[in-house]
């Protein structure tokens, strides 16, 4: 039994721990070389995409890998026409990671409805999580619309739409954490509806 929470608390890890190193990189990035670094927003929300898919298709919806896998290539599609580390500041644009947000509240949206289908709503112990899920990508989908008005505004007009983001962000977060110490608390698999 424990190889298998290993493993599951796992990939969770290495999520949490790309996503971080990701963060880090990006403010190393530009302190280092006093350039921009925004093309790092289409590898985190690619990883953010990937990993929720895989979460919300196999492991709460109980599909096989036959469909998740090709969803998960499929997202690719958007990186590779988004990611362009040499595009100007002033024509940037994040298409890519509002796609992979939105299609991301569409699982969480999806999980929830088939949870009150089945009238389990108030009995999923992923409730919790599912609704930041929603939250935050909810948001993300429409700020991303809009990241070309936000990196290029004045600090003083964006800044609160980047604060209610981080805001999210962390809400969202701590929700992956309260499901790796739950994992290690209760030796459940992760993310067991």
């Amino acid at each position: 039994m424990l190889p298998k929470r290993r493993k599951k608390s796992g990939l969770v890890l290495v999520y949490v721990a790309l996503i971080f190193a990701i963060e880090v990189g990006c403010n190393m990035h530009a302190m280092l070389y006093n350039t921009q670094n925004l093309y790092l927003f289409s590898i985190s929300s690619y990883l953010h995409f990937a990993f929720l898919t895989y979460v919300f298709y196999h492991k709460l919806l109980k599909l096989s890998a036959k469909v998740f896998v090709p969803l998960i290539l499929l997202g690719l599609v958007p990186l590779y026409f988004n990611l362009n580390p040499d595009v100007s500041i002033v024509s940037f644009q994040s298409f890519d990671r509002s796609i992979y947000s939105f299609v991301i509240m569409l699982y969480a949206l999806f999980y929830l409805y088939i949870l009150m289908k089945r009238q389990q709503l108030q009995k999923s112990k992923n409730l919790r999580f599912t609704i930041s899920v929603v939250l935050f990508f909810s948001i993300d989908a429409l700020l991303a619309v809009g990241t070309n008005f936000l990196v290029n505004e004045h600090i003083a007009l964006v800044a609160g739409f980047w604060i209610f983001r981080a805001l999210l962000l962390h809400l969202y977060y701590w929700s992956v954490i309260y499901y790796l110490w739950k994992i290690g608390k209760t030796h459940q698999p992760l993310l067991h509806g």
